[in-house]
């Protein structure tokens, strides 16, 4: 196909602005997964930590409930009443380090579903935003400890109150518990 002198400018134009379109698109998108990746792997390894900490726990306690039954077993011979006093005391004991390990747990699937499905919403929404579409935009999320995290870089300050709207629309809606740390650093031009 030949073009004439005068068109050649504008279809070199319009292909370097298509070309300009795609990267932009594929950045995002390879970003996301990279994200979705590395969230994953941080689920996996808090699933590791916990199933540690319940297994540590666990073993603690059953040593405890050895050590108070032998302590009970031995003041028996002694007294009732010194034996039911140590009973309730290795009780008490046993039901709280249990307790504290139960706390423990709730921890883990709450940071496990923030990075599961918190994160990936806050993406979409962002990613979905019209006025965040610039290819020069950086912004990467995360979700730990009832807070998700906007970190990377915008054009204005005008694009970093959009994100922080985006995700905090997302929280409000779905995760009231939530907050979110706007670490985003404005950078005009090109990074």
């Amino acid at each position: 196909m030949r073009t004439t002198p005068r068109l050649r400018p504008a279809a070199l134009c319009l292909s370097v602005a298509i070309a300009a379109a795609l990267v932009g698109c594929g950045n995002t998108l390879s970003g996301a997964r990279q994200d979705v990746t590395h969230d994953t792997e941080g689920v996996r390894n808090s699933a590791t930590q916990a199933a540690a900490k319940v297994k540590d726990s666990t073993a603690a306690i059953a040593e405890k409930a050895k050590d108070s039954a032998s302590a009970v077993a031995e003041k028996a011979k002694d007294s009732a009443t010194v034996v039911a006093a140590k009973a309730e005391d290795s009780t008490k004991a046993v039901v709280e380090k249990t307790r504290a390990a139960g706390e423990e747990i709730k921890r883990v699937p709450e940071n496990a579903g923030a990075a599961v499905v918190i994160t990936p919403e806050i993406k979409t929404a962002i990613i979905r935003d019209p006025v965040l579409d610039d290819s020069r935009n950086s912004i990467d999320v995360s979700s730990h400890d009832l807070a998700v995290h906007l970190t990377g870089h915008v054009l204005s300050d005008l694009m970093k109150r959009r994100a922080e709207e985006d995700a905090q629309a997302v929280l409000d809606k779905r995760h009231p518990d939530y907050k979110v740390v706007n670490e985003l650093a404005v950078q005009s031009g090109t990074p």
